[in-house]
Order: C-alpha cells, then structure tokens, then sequence
C-alpha cells in the first residue's frame, strides 16, 4: 500500500493508543465513533500530514514517529470530549486572574501537543519544541479585559 493510500485506520490499535493517551479512558466514555468524527482523527491525520516534510517519502524506519504523532495528535483533539473545564481564580495584591484549568494530559512529563512537536521534529529532523501560552483575563474593580 503506497502512503497516498495509508490512513491513521491502518495504525496498529489506534483507538486503544489514543484512549491509552488520555489516561485510559474507556471505549464506553469516548467510543471509536468520537473518534473518528471528521474534526478529531482525520482533522489530526491531515495536520501530522501538513507537518511531514515529504509525508509519501517517509522511511519505513521514521514512520513509526508519523504513527505516534497521528494518535497523541487525535488525543489532543479529543482531550475536550474527556476534560471538565473549570475556571480558576488567583487573587494577588492588586488584581484577580481568571483562567481555564483543564485536566493536562501528559507524556513523559510533556504536554501532548509539545510531544507531537518532538514526534514531528524526529521525522523532519528539526526539535522545536515549546508550550504555547494562550492568555489569561485580568480583572479588577468588576472591569475586565483579555490580554
């Protein structure tokens, strides 16, 4: 089968490996259904695509990385359908922070998103690997504004 023929399907327990990824959740909390909805391990295959540099030509030695980047990439995805989100609130002298918690998935103590990027950078033989902060809202005096 060439790589244009190949999808994440063809990965070896896939749905195991990403509900492995995401602390073992259970088939019955996220099916392989959910899965495979088009915004979560089609949507991860076509990013981890995007990222390969000459995706068709990738070793039979290296494509492993592609495997494991593909699930923990679906993961990623698919953590909101397996997280509560909380808000959280940290009071200091002069201002309140309000930000979203979620339950942080990890591997080997990085966060699944900054191990893709190491997956990633194993294939294309780049290592640019770094969280990503987002924002957080700053309140005072019940006005608030998103930096």
């Amino acid at each position: 089968m060439s790589r244009e023929d190949w999808s994440y399907k063809n990965i070896q327990d896939f749905y195991d490996r990403v509900r492995l990824a995401l602390s073992a959740v259970s088939s019955v909390t996220l099916p392989d259904e959910y899965i495979d909805f088009p915004e979560k391990a089609p949507m991860a295959e076509a990013i981890i695509r995007g990222r390969i540099k000459d995706f068709d030509n990738v070793s039979d030695e290296k494509f492993p990385f592609v495997e494991s980047a593909i699930v923990y990439q679906t993961a990623f995805l698919c953590q909101s359908l397996v997280s509560n989100k909380t808000v959280k609130k940290k009071q200091i002298p002069t201002v309140t922070l309000e930000y979203n918690s979620s339950m942080d998935f990890t591997v080997n103590g990085m966060s699944l998103s900054d191990y893709v990027d190491l997956l990633v950078g194993q294939v294309n033989e780049s290592f640019d690997v770094g969280s990503k902060f987002v924002g957080f809202r700053v309140t005072k005096g019940g006005k608030s504004c998103w930096s």
